[in-house]
């Protein structure tokens, strides 16, 4: 089904969806990393890899023509713990 609220029209989604992820720490190679607060990606080709510890994903389709919803699917990449 289409993930959007039922009041909200669905529009063609843009060519570019910025993806705001809520800034966790997660652990790469041993060290602790924060996950970049924002991050621009081709979602309509390129799949996005969130680290699990930062999977918290929220969707900034907001426009100029208003609300927009489209179907976008994130896959967690599991995180190597030493």
């Amino acid at each position: 089904g289409k993930m959007c609220h039922p009041d909200n029209i669905c529009e063609m989604p843009p060519e570019f969806v910025y993806l705001k992820f809520d800034g966790k720490r997660f652990r790469q190679n041993g060290k602790k990393r924060r996950f970049p607060g924002n991050q621009s990606d081709h979602v309509i080709t390129h799949t996005l890899i969130v680290p699990q510890r930062a999977s918290k994903v929220t969707f900034d389709l907001s426009g100029s023509k208003g609300k927009r919803c489209m179907r976008v699917e994130v896959y967690g990449k599991p995180v190597e713990e030493e």
